[in-house]
């Protein structure tokens, strides 16, 4: 146990990766009752301005998602499609709830769902298809790697 009675580490090592393993000792530790302000607040530099695009909010869990979106989305069996939940995010602007998800090799995927307001009019750079049944729009991202799916629940007859 460490001088400061913390429980903290004094010492850690990493998982082995590659035939390497690394092992740090910490000889000195400064102890700060809080964070300074400074290094948690951002400050626009002079001349510049923030520009947000998508402004969206990581939520905890699908309540949290439905408490701002007004909806639980629906969500894929991770065992089923290979996948990994990263986190929730609620857009902003357009009310909608994006899932993160990863693959194992590394694709990642983002599952988009906003309730609809109205019949489904896909972009013309995508495909139609079925996510749990529901009709879906599915097309490639063009900002990043990352496929993007999009889903209209409740969908007027």
């Amino acid at each position: 146990m460490d001088r400061y009675e913390t429980n903290l580490p004094l010492k850690k090592q990493t998982a082995w990766q590659n035939a390497l393993q690394y092992t740090v000792q910490y000889s000195e530790i400064e102890m700060m009752d809080v964070i300074p302000e400074e290094v948690l607040s951002f400050i626009t530099p002079e001349g510049y301005e923030v520009i947000q695009t998508n402004p969206e909010k990581i939520v905890s869990d699908l309540q949290e998602a439905k408490a701002i979106a007004g909806f639980i989305p629906t969500l894929p069996n991770e065992e089923t499609t290979g996948s990994s939940l990263k986190h929730i995010a609620v857009g902003l602007e357009e009310i909608n709830v994006k899932s993160y998800y990863r693959f194992a090799d590394d694709g990642e995927i983002v599952l988009s769902q906003k309730k609809a307001d109205e019949a489904l009019k896909p972009d013309y750079k995508s495909i139609i298809g079925l996510v749990n049944g529901q009709p879906a729009e599915i097309q490639q991202s063009v900002q990043e790697d990352a496929g993007l799916f999009g889903t209209r629940e409740n969908l007027p007859e």
